[in-house]
C-alpha cells in the first residue's frame, strides 16, 4: 500500500511535465551558418548561431523535418541583403528579421515566432534536449533557453 503516493507523484510529475513541455513557446537551435557581411563594398563574412523560437512543441519536428528548407531560406535571404554593420556592430536584429520571414514563407505557414542571431559558433547548450528528430543529426535540437548574452529584445 505504500506504493500507491509514490506512483500517484510519479504520474503527477509525467503529466506535469508533459503539459509543460507542450505548452508555449519552444526553442530550437540550428547549426551555426557562415553569412555574408556588408561593409563599404567589402565581401567579408562572420560566423552566426541560430535560435528559433517556435509557438508549439509540436513545431519543433516540423523546423527538425524540414530543416534543409529551413537552411536554404536563410542562406538566400542572407545572400540577398547581408548583415549590415552599423557604428562597427553588426545589425543582427534585421537579418534575424528577414531570416524569420524567409522561414515562415518556406514553410508555408506562420511556425517561427522569432529569430535571435548569436556571434560565432555556438554548441547545442543551455538544457538542450538530444532528440530523435528529423534533421537532430544535421543540427537541429529543442533548447530549453537561449544564452544570455544574446539580445532577445531584438528579434520580435
Amino acid at each position: 500500500m505504500t506504493l500507491r503516493p509514490l506512483i500517484a507523484c510519479v504520474l503527477a510529475l509525467l503529466l506535469a511535465t508533459s503539459a509543460y513541455a507542450e505548452s508555449g513557446p519552444t526553442l530550437v537551435q540550428l547549426a551555426p551558418l557562415v553569412a555574408p557581411v556588408a561593409q563599404g563594398g567589402e565581401a567579408l563574412k562572420t560566423t552566426l548561431t541560430p535560435y528559433l523560437r517556435v509557438g508549439r512543441a509540436s513545431d519543433v519536428a516540423v523546423v527538425c523535418r524540414y530543416l534543409p528548407r529551413v537552411r536554404e531560406s536563410m542562406a538566400l535571404a542572407l545572400s540577398r541583403a547581408p548583415v549590415r554593420r552599423r557604428r562597427g556592430r553588426l545589425d543582427l536584429a534585421r537579418a534575424a528579421a528577414m531570416i524569420r520571414a524567409a522561414i515562415n514563407r518556406s514553410l508555408g505557414h506562420r511556425t517561427v515566432s522569432a529569430v535571435y542571431l548569436a556571434p560565432g559558433a555556438r554548441p547545442i547548450g543551455l538544457g538542450g534536449q538530444a532528440q530523435k528528430l528529423p534533421g537532430a543529426a544535421l543540427g537541429c535540437q529543442r533548447v530549453r533557453r537561449i544564452p544570455g548574452d544574446i539580445d532577445v529584445g531584438a528579434a520580435d
